[in-house]
């Protein structure tokens, strides 16, 4: 069970600290702010009444863009020593083919290995001088190229990672390694139990949806990729009309802006065609599919994946906040009270087109197991809600009802958020995500403010709505035996009815 940690003015300040403005001071060019897809901050604050916390932080964000068009969010924070650059390529799975899946991040990939002036060894040497790293990583809806480094080192690191990105090299021994890793990484995933749930419960919940397709690609169409299929990638869908910059840091806005102009000001406007936003998900498939792995070793795995409004959406939060109390549920039924399971989760995500997750991970009673997560919802769906408290009524089971529990798990939530910007990476994660959710930095600005009004009839009606009257569309993997003691027909509906 979590226990209950109010940050309070400390949560607030976090929040502040996050906005998303710039002042244009005397003698110093006006920002020009992102186009018509982003609200300029003023605008952002005057419809959102921000608090004074979050109004008196304004001016530590500061906004432009370079020749070529590209974005650029600079948030200041003195305080830190360490640099971080992000460079954020919007598309993902919705610019992605089947049959070409993995060519953007095996470029994106064999690019951090070296650019014309920084051959590979040179580069590394300077990385492992500085302490700096360059990394790659894709979603569902952009890929991410980071700088993370301390500030004394920035002039002469992000030179080179800027170098990589308008002058790589893509040179042949860099992109074979670069496959060699990729294969290596899909057999892995195919191997363990775990992720082979994961990936074949989003199979299921992502079918006929533009997530479909796997941004990292599978071992089939990797097999498709070769370095000239890199080259025409670079030379057609490496545009700047895809991209923003997020800087985070101890950083100049105006020496910023120069410096980025020499190295990402180059990478040419091709026009890219960007992709419609993804639509909110529609499960065709719901109940469950069942999959024999015999490499699972006497235990199985569970997941059921379902539809959840996204971020700007007034549901959002209370289903947050539903989410949390029931995982605590599962952990106090179905783990503590059955045994079944060795770690329970329940959680939603963060993107416009968004989806939640109910996951067992290893159970050694999958044919019960759908029982217990129903005592679970069930009590979700009367109101009540576990607790640690030893004099709570019904004895043994300590409940509580979700009114009087629901202070405590705002509490739970506003301490997460406050946790998950800590550091200057995770800062710059976090606006480049509502970036790309809403096309408005403040999103998550808003969603904690408006915290404290959500009620507990709020969270109960999110859970009924989403959850309990929702379509799940569950997977479990075990060994062949375990699965015979599994019946489809427990996962038709959610909870006691």
């Amino acid at each position: 069970m979590r226990s209950a940690t109010m940050h309070g003015a400390a949560a607030l300040i976090a929040l502040a600290l996050l906005g998303f403005a710039s002042c244009a001071s005397p003698g110093r060019p006006a920002p020009v702010y992102l186009g018509e897809d982003f609200e300029s901050p003023e605008e952002q604050a005057s419809e959102s009444a921000f608090t004074q916390y979050v109004e008196d932080n304004l001016p530590s964000f500061t906004t432009f863009k370079l020749s070529n068009g590209i974005p650029v969010i600079v948030k200041s924070n003195p305080s830190s020593h360490v640099a971080h650059i992000l460079l954020v390529i919007r598309g993902g799975s919705l610019v992605a083919s089947r049959e070409s899946a993995g060519t953007e991040s095996l470029a994106l990939k064999t690019m951090a290995r070296g650019s014309r002036s920084y051959p590979h060894r040179e580069l590394q040497a300077l990385l492992d001088e500085t302490s700096t790293s360059i990394k790659v990583s894709t979603s569902l809806e952009a890929s991410y190229y980071s700088l993370n480094t301390l500030d004394k080192y920035l002039k002469r690191t992000l030179p080179a990672w800027a170098e990589t990105l308008s002058a790589p090299a893509l040179e042949k021994a860099d992109f074979t390694q670069m496959v060699t890793q990729a294969r290596l990484g899909l057999e892995s995933r195919a191997r363990d139990p775990w992720s082979r749930t994961t990936d074949l419960a989003n199979a299921a919940f992502f079918r006929g949806h533009p997530f479909s397709v796997d941004p990292e690609g599978s071992l089939e169409s990797i097999e498709n990729v070769k370095l000239e299929s890199v080259k025409a990638w670079y030379s057609t869908a490496f545009s700047a009309n895809r991209m923003f910059v997020v800087a985070v840091g101890k950083l100049d806005p105006w020496k910023l802006r120069w410096d980025l102009e020499w190295g990402l000001g180059r990478i040419p406007d091709r026009l890219f065609p960007l992709p419609a936003a993804a639509p909110a998900f529609v499960p065709e498939d719901e109940g469950l599919q069942t999959f024999p792995f015999p490499q699972a070793k006497g235990v199985g795995y569970v997941l059921g994946n379902f539809a959840a409004p996204g971020p700007s959406h007034p549901d959002y939060l209370p289903l947050r906040l539903s989410m949390m109390m029931f995982e605590d549920l599962l952990n106090a039924i179905v783990r503590d009270k059955y045994g079944a399971v060795y770690t329970p989760g329940a959680y939603i995500r963060s993107r416009a087109a968004n989806f939640g997750t109910i996951a067992m991970f290893k159970t050694s009673s999958p044919g019960k197991i759908k029982a217990y997560i129903d005592e679970a919802a069930a009590s979700m769906a009367a109101g009540e809600v576990a607790t640690d408290d030893p004099e709570a009524k019904h004895g043994e089971n300590r409940r509580t009802s979700l009114e009087d529990a629901l202070p405590m798990y705002k509490a739970l939530l506003e301490g997460q958020l406050y946790e998950s910007w800590r550091s200057n990476a995770s800062v710059a994660t976090r606006i480049a995500e509502s970036m790309i959710a809403s096309g408005n930095s403040a999103d998550y600005l808003l969603q904690a403010e408006s915290l404290p009004d959500v009620t507990a009839a709020q969270v109960a009606a999110a859970f009924r709505k989403y959850v309990l009257e929702g379509r799940i569309s569950w997977v479990a993997l075990a060994t062949p035996a375990l699965l015979q003691s599994v019946n489809a027909g427990d996962y038709i509906r959610m909870g006691k009815r």
